[in-house]
């Protein structure tokens, strides 16, 4: 029916880690939940945010932890700068704290101050043996499990990003124990909103999708429906747009982030050296359909 476009979804078990959402059309934005019992707790509590609003709530950023045992993500410095500048217009916000400095003892510190949104770009793993070992991977050894987050009160935050692998798998130790993960550990803080990834996303995908789910929100549109129309943007993306959008990117760096500079420099000039510049690059759903978006 064109009567309903939301679809809320409690996936059975296993399920959970399938990218269900890619099933359906378009016109249909779905999210998800780990139980009714946490959807309950959170009806209501995230309001409409008007257009060029969203970049007036408090940001702390976590950007690429020199995380020990972990690839360098290529594009995370681009992610975090690009989603930085858009709440960069109200003194001290956004809270930073990137590479070595994003340490266990920091985020501890910070995480239960009352932020809005909490953007995680890094690294993150499941435990499937146990559970509460699931962690977000800081600095060196340093580590944010899930059992550190069940020990946090977040009633302030309407967000959390965690552009990080396999942050959204859910698992159990016994058929009857209910479904544990970080997400479902933030929304038992009181958090409106978790959007995270069911496996490992190629960098430059990942960055693409954050920056422009992002702009979104500036523009008004729900946290779910932003999140959709970041998915349908990067699968419809040519090579020539891309080009673009970098561009677009690049003029609002600061001019003191030279190597970052560079970086996009040599990334437009590869795209416009592309012979098939009506390319569809990420037309794959293994660069789209792994994220989601958990809440009401």
């Amino acid at each position: 029916s064109d009567v309903v476009q939301n679809i809320i979804l409690i996936p059975h078990q296993d399920l959970h880690r399938f990218p269900l959402h890619a099933l359906f059309p378009n016109k249909f934005t779905i999210s998800y939940l780990p139980s009714a019992k946490i959807g309950l707790s959170v009806v209501g509590k995230a309001t409409v945010i008007p257009e060029n609003k969203y970049q007036e709530l408090s940001l702390l950023s976590v950007e690429h932890p020199t995380s020990k045992g972990f690839a360098t993500l290529e594009f995370a410095q681009v992610e975090s700068e690009a989603i930085c500048q858009i709440f960069s217009n109200l003194k001290s916000n956004p809270k930073r704290y990137s590479s070595e400095k994003a340490t266990r003892e920091a985020l501890q510190s910070m995480l239960p101050e009352n932020y809005n949104i909490f953007h995680f770009t890094g690294h993150g793993t499941y435990d499937f043996n146990n559970p509460a070992l699931s962690y977000l991977a800081l600095a060196g050894e340093d580590k944010l499990t899930l059992a550190d987050i069940h020990g946090y009160s977040l009633p302030s935050y309407r967000l959390v990003t965690l552009a990080a692998c396999e942050t959204s798998i859910t698992g159990n130790k016994t058929i009857t124990t209910e479904y544990v993960g970080l997400v479902s550990g933030f929304m038992s803080c009181g958090v409106a909103h978790v959007v995270s990834t069911l496996w490992t996303v190629e960098s430059e995908a990942s960055a693409l999708l954050m920056v422009h789910f992002y702009q979104m929100l500036q523009q008004g549109k729900p946290e779910k429906t932003a999140l959709a129309d970041a998915s349908q943007w990067l699968q419809n993306v040519t090579n020539e747009e891309l080009t673009k959008w970098y561009e677009a990117v690049i003029v609002k760096i600061p001019t003191n982030q030279v190597s970052l500079l560079r970086f996009l420099s040599r990334r437009i000039d590869k795209l416009k050296q592309a012979t098939e510049q009506n390319y569809q690059p990420y037309k794959h759903p293994y660069f789209w359909a792994a994220f989601t978006i958990t809440g009401t």
